[in-house]
């Protein structure tokens, strides 16, 4: 019997309705499997070049300075046995890099779950996961050679290649550029002053 595929358009809501059904399209299975094969190989690369792979505690003290409401996020909160008292999800993993540090672990590295409660804002998660790697005596090329390296090693075959070394630009560069700190520079389109010609076309009126 023929097989006959129906392509629609499924709203977000309703995925997440039916999740047990959307993760069973390829193009669920293909994510699951590629995330597995990159978090694989990135271990590899770090283990192998970089140092051992750690973990931290996921039940914490809350951090005041972390609270306030200057800090952009508040922590996650879960209660305990004991009335009034409760532990605090972590929202980075580096809380605990300099106890690691002190104790002669000068490089590690961990695949690390992250909570941060920021409310409703519509491009932010409450969970993630980041790969967060902690080195001791290091200058700027020695992190930019190992995240070139990582990402060479652990980029999927069937993908576009990469180029090394990745293009870099000061702070300076890019604001006078392009206007902010993070520019897309896939298009070209930088920032350009006119003030010159603009004050030319103003003293003829």
């Amino acid at each position: 019997m023929d097989c006959v595929c129906w392509v629609v358009q499924k709203s977000e809501s309703l995925r997440m309705q039916y999740r047990y059904l959307d993760l069973r399209s390829s193009q669920m299975q293909n994510n699951l499997r590629l995330r597995s094969q990159l978090v694989m190989k990135m271990r590899e690369y770090l283990c192998n070049v970089h140092g051992m792979d750690n973990d931290v505690h996921f039940f914490l003290f809350s951090i005041p300075f972390q609270t306030s409401p200057d800090s952009g996020a508040k922590e996650f909160v879960v209660p305990s046995r004991e009335p009034g008292l409760f532990y605090s999800l972590p929202q980075s993993p580096q809380q605990f890099k300099q106890l690691l540090m002190v104790a002669g672990v000068d490089r590690y590295f961990q695949v690390a779950r992250c909570y941060r409660d920021e409310g409703s804002k519509p491009d932010r998660q409450p969970e993630f996961t980041q790969v967060d790697i902690e080195m001791s005596f290091v200058d700027q090329a020695g992190i930019m050679s190992l995240v070139e390296g990582l990402l060479l090693y652990s980029w999927p075959a069937d993908k576009s290649s990469l180029k090394v070394p990745f293009q870099t630009m000061t702070y300076k560069e890019a604001m006078r550029d392009y206007g902010v700190d993070k520019p897309d520079t896939r298009f070209g389109m930088k920032v350009g002053e006119f003030w010159l010609s603009m004050n030319q076309t103003l003293s003829m009126f």
